[in-house]
């Protein structure tokens, strides 16, 4: 999948904008709150009709204006031309329309326009909550999976409305009785649909993240681990609902005296070492990023492979805290994969211009106080 072209208006800093792109490598330099990132953003969001760095839309809106407006073209498969256009106003919210047509239920649109995106905020998948990871394997998860999704969605609203009962009975409003039960069985049932997936995801993406990081690092570094640890513990083979339903009855106290679930996978965590050294705990500023930007490779083929189609990738501030050896091999990575836009400092393009402009389908942008200007060279 190939994005062809964008007009932008509206939208945070960016004055309104007509850019076109080429099929490889776009590259995005400029100083620090010029834009950059707000065109990464854009991006992302028409492929998945959200945001990687808020859940306010009004956020995103120029200051000013009343709403924005974002509108791309793609190429799919076999060359077939997509349109997406997405609007929002303060005063009638957002308005998605695909081909022509209005899309009213949203999550419709994902896994349709696979993207992946390696932003500031991903360090929190690394060094930050557990939640941070389960959102990380929630959206992977959801783009390789419209029935992940789904149980994903009714999981959230189960979990809400138990979470309200052993509110009332921690405030002494209701006995529960037969009410908590029946919450349970949907509990157990979407829960551990949640876990079998994420299990084989993980399991999936092993092999693949670890020479990726091998790849980056060089060939002498500690292997990269990532290991899934469910709020369930079971093995491979053994039933996951029964044990759900026995942990579930021993915490039953314990959820009523808290007025909170304690049980299923909203309380999964995810665990990525460096050889023996748990890397949340131990790994230096570079390692995590390293890791991250493995992570980021790992997913774009595991979406490739589940979509049978090459996402989108986006890297926002890629050279930061990798030196240039280490930034050429992360280049590399990528080499062989679809589109991609790259941003990066005037430093940044300073230190890494022979790169950016030697070979062809590179194209680069320079990006100047909400301004988007392609350079007269190295157009792909």
């Amino acid at each position: 999948m190939v994005l062809r072209s964008l007009v932008i208006d509206g939208f945070r800093n960016l004055g309104f904008q007509r850019l076109e792109f080429c099929t490889h490598k776009n590259y995005l330099f400029g100083e620090n709150a010029q834009g950059k990132t707000n065109l990464l953003e854009v991006i992302y969001l028409l492929c998945l009709c959200k945001s990687f760095r808020t859940s306010s839309d009004v956020e995103m809106v120029r200051t000013g204006a009343e709403g924005f407006s974002i509108t791309g073209h793609f190429s799919g498969e076999k060359d077939i031309e997509h349109e997406i256009q997405l609007r929002f106003q303060t005063a009638s919210g957002k308005q998605l329309v695909l081909d022509g047509k209005s899309v009213h239920q949203f999550s419709l649109l994902v896994g349709q326009f696979p993207a992946v995106v390696l932003s500031v905020a991903d360090y929190d998948i690394t060094h930050g909550s557990p939640q941070q990871r389960r959102r990380f394997f929630n959206i992977l998860a959801s783009q390789c999976s419209a029935r992940y999704l789904n149980d994903l969605k009714e999981y959230d609203k189960i979990i809400k409305q138990r979470n309200r009962l052993l509110w009332l009975a921690q405030s002494g409003k209701t006995r529960m009785r037969d009410d908590l039960s029946v919450w349970d069985e949907q509990l157990i049932a979407r829960g551990s649909a949640l876990m079998r997936f994420r299990k084989a995801l993980v399991e999936e993406m092993a092999e693949v993240l670890s020479a990726r990081y091998q790849q980056i690092s060089g060939s002498g570094s500690d292997r990269l681990t990532i290991t899934y640890q469910p709020n369930v513990d079971y093995q491979n083979g053994t039933a996951i609902e029964g044990l759900f339903s026995e942990q579930l009855r021993r915490l039953r106290h314990a959820e009523t005296a808290r007025g909170l679930s304690l049980v299923g996978p909203h309380r999964d965590e995810f665990q990525f070492s460096i050889g023996a050294r748990p890397l949340r705990h131990y790994g230096s500023r570079g390692e995590h990023k390293s890791v991250l930007i493995s992570l980021k490779a790992t997913e774009l083929e595991v979406l490739q492979r589940h979509l049978h189609r090459t996402p989108l990738l986006l890297l926002d501030d890629l050279y930061a805290e990798l030196d240039q050896r280490r930034g050429e091999r992360v280049v590399d990575l990528f080499s062989e994969e679809g589109q991609c836009f790259i941003s990066g400092t005037s430093a940044d393009y300073a230190a890494v211009q022979h790169q950016v402009h030697r070979a062809e389908q590179q194209q680069v942008f320079f990006v100047r106080a909400g301004q988007i200007e392609q350079a007269g060279d190295g157009q792909g």
